[in-house]
């Protein structure tokens, strides 16, 4: 078979039709890790994800996505509100107040204060997400040159969709978040309809301008996190309710309009509960399908068949171990592998504690067993 390119391999692996080998894709590295493998013989020069891509021959994606700014446009001015030798505290563009630790390491912030608190706030943040916002897009000078890129692009065409859950999380933190649920459920179904709406529009809007005749959408691409290790943070009653017609409205815009029948969830934690709710709203590749955290993406397959596809799902603590515990763990995926619909990777970001000789072990095996090598 003549050799694809990624867009290729990565659309016939999820479509289940013929492929030279399947894509070689990882997920990434603590920044720690450059460091800490540096001392164990990585060479000097990898000092971020694109350079250790190179090292340790991880396929390059090129992927092209449509040109537009879905955040907050203006962004809050960022500013640091308080520095010590332990922490500093700041605020940062999206409006969150967070305390950042100074040791060095890669960690998660202290949320100390988020943007909206009220009906009102959401009423004000809706100002800094105006569709009409000639910032949100391409100068016409650039048009050019972006569609010179679609037209020559051997990577996926992508379409960023952001989340409903994990977008009113940034907006209001995790706790807040739940609690209105229960204390304003108009809201929720008030903001989420308008974030639906605010992706279409927005993505309306830069097709029209880039006017390339028959423009294709490989990949929808959507960040939740909802779950961890226990299951979701909402019951899936409450996703039936509030969020599965917003996916479908806009997983449905995408395949009529640019014949996109790919989405994919970045959603961290134990996914079961949930994931078929996902498939029902259009969104059928569970990302990072985290196995540490429960996440059984044979059971999943099993329930749902073909229609659920899978990216990740290799258990990063398995990497830790040894030579046998990694050979173990890349034989627990080849069923799925041989079934198809299944591109693996590490399920998260791969941690500093996995010594620099295993994961070089894990890629030369992974690339054996994805037809790489």
């Amino acid at each position: 078979m003549p050799e694809m390119t990624f867009r290729e391999r990565f659309l016939n692996t999820y479509h289940y039709q013929p492929a030279d080998r399947i894509p070689d894709m990882e997920f990434g590295y603590w920044a720690e890790n450059y460091a800490v493998w540096q001392k164990q013989g990585m060479p000097d020069w990898v000092t971020d994800e694109a350079a250790a891509y190179r090292y340790f021959n991880v396929d390059q994606a090129d992927s092209w996505g449509l040109p537009y700014d879905r955040g907050m446009v203006p962004a809050f001015e960022e500013e640091v509100l308080e520095e010590t030798d332990e922490h500093r505290i700041e605020r940062r563009g999206n409006g969150i107040v967070a305390e950042v630790p100074l040791d060095g390491h890669s960690t998660i912030p202290r949320f100390i204060e988020f943007p909206v608190k009220s009906r009102d706030d959401f009423e004000r943040i809706k100002e800094r997400y105006d569709p009409a916002d000639p910032r949100r897009y391409p100068r016409e000078d650039e048009l050019p040159e972006i569609r010179e890129r679609y037209a020559h692009r051997t990577g996926l065409s992508v379409c960023s969709c952001g989340g409903f859950y994990g977008w009113a999380r940034d907006w209001m933190g995790v706790e807040n978040t739940s609690m209105i649920f229960h204390d304003d459920p108009d809201l929720v179904h008030e903001m989420f309809e308008w974030m639906a709406d605010f992706v279409i529009e927005i993505v309306s809007r830069t097709v029209e301008m880039l006017a390339i005749p028959d423009l294709k959408i490989d990949l929808g691409t959507w960040w939740e996190d909802m779950c961890f290790r226990g299951g979701p943070l909402i019951s899936p009653a409450m996703f039936r309710e509030f969020e599965l017609p917003n996916y479908k409205k806009v997983t449905s815009f995408l395949r009529k309009e640019f014949g996109c029948d790919l989405n994919w969830v970045d959603c961290d934690g134990n996914v079961n509960q949930l994931a078929g709710l996902f498939l029902e709203g259009g969104v059928n590749i569970m990302f990072p399908v985290e196995i540490a955290a429960g996440t059984d993406p044979h059971a999943l397959r099993r329930e749902y068949g073909k229609d659920m596809l899978f990216l990740g799902a290799v258990n990063k603590r398995e990497l830790s171990k040894d030579r046998g515990a990694i050979d173990a763990e890349l034989e627990r995926l080849r069923p799925l592998l041989e079934d198809g619909g299944l591109i693996p990777h590490v399920d998260h970001r791969c941690p500093p504690d996995v010594p620099l000789d295993n994961y070089k072990y894990y890629r030369e095996q992974k690339q054996k067993l994805v037809g790489k090598l």
